[in-house]
């Protein structure tokens, strides 16, 4: 990137507050991006798009890459800004000039929009009517799996997040769901690696009447290996008592690992792991341990996931359970 320039386009505006809004989109995206972003105007407002790139022409530059912030591919994507370019992919012909699209009819807009509508909707209604238009509002907006009962639980994860991209990114092992909603309606117990994961279940939902308990409450009797987190620790200690227990781990990778070594180990029979822990240290890799465990299972690949992740998912089995009744 050394040799290449990032300029957002916009329109361009009189309003002061209303000229802040690109500089500041530009520094947001900077900071997202690790990339230098520059921004220019179309009209109305400095600099303008002539200013921005002979400033940058005179760096030792092979490209330019310009992305108008503009809904639609209309005029001055399509005449205005090839017509203010032309010249000046002339005068600089060291240079090339990269255009990007507009932005469209992205989902994400609709992530934006759904928060407007839903903060304008919400007066005066009662909790379960704002969770109804909530899921509303992610039926519409989220890419959901089509399958009915893992399009519910991808929903579930959805509400708990905020984050309408989870919605496909969940996976989940080919009898995952069918074991969860059994060992749930049977009454097995439910061990979570954190006492987050456990508060965010609804025992209310659960329709066995089944014990959450956390795996902390087992960390200070449990025998594991040495400098073992606490976490590790419990989940070891937990399972000892409960080796048939459903699993829900969201935050701890290396309690996660432990999982999978007692897996390895013929220890433990769990009828579904729910493994989604989060962070940039071990949660990659431990996800992707248990994947390959011959185990029923439903995680988050990457560094995305934490408790919310976990319990949202556990509540949404208990409410598919729930409605077998």
């Amino acid at each position: 990137m050394d040799k290449t320039a990032v300029i957002l386009i916009g329109h361009g505006s009189r309003v002061a507050a209303a000229k802040q809004v690109l500089p500041d989109l530009a520094n947001m995206l900077s900071r997202a991006s690790g990339v230098a972003i520059d921004y220019a105007f179309m009209q109305f407002a400095e600099p303008s798009i002539g200013e921005t790139i002979e400033r940058l022409a005179r760096k030792d530059l092979k490209k330019i890459v310009m992305l108008p912030v503009f809904l639609a591919n209309g005029q001055h994507v399509q005449s205005d800004l090839p017509a203010l370019l032309e010249p000046l992919g002339q005068k600089f012909r060291h240079i090339s000039f990269l255009l990007g699209e507009p932005i469209g009819a992205d989902h994400r807009l609709v992530e934006i929009l759904n928060e407007r509508l839903a903060s304008l909707l919400d007066t005066g209604r009662t909790g379960e009517e704002i969770a109804a238009t909530s899921f509303r509002l992610i039926e519409g907006s989220a890419d959901l799996p089509t399958e009915p009962r893992s399009r519910e639980v991808a929903k579930r994860v959805v509400h708990a997040t905020g984050d309408p991209r989870l919605g496909r990114a969940l996976v989940f092992s080919p009898k995952a769901i069918d074991s969860g909603i059994a060992a749930l309606k049977s009454g097995t117990p439910i061990i979570t690696d954190v006492m987050m994961v456990k508060a965010g279940i609804s025992v209310s939902l659960l329709p066995g009447q089944n014990d959450v308990v956390s795996a902390l409450a087992f960390a200070a009797d449990s025998v594991s290996a040495p400098g073992a987190t606490r976490a590790a620790r419990g989940i070891v200690g937990a399972l000892k008592k409960y080796p048939r227990a459903v699993l829900a781990i969201g935050n701890a990778p290396t309690a996660l690992n432990e999982v999978c070594r007692l897996l390895d180990e013929n220890e433990i029979e769990p009828p579904l792991v729910v493994g989604t822990p989060v962070g940039f240290v071990g949660a990659v890799e431990a996800k992707a341990n248990l994947a390959g465990k011959n185990v029923e299972f439903i995680t988050l690949p990457g560094t995305r996931g934490g408790s919310p992740v976990a319990a949202a998912i556990i509540n949404a089995l208990a409410t598919l359970a729930g409605d077998l009744k």
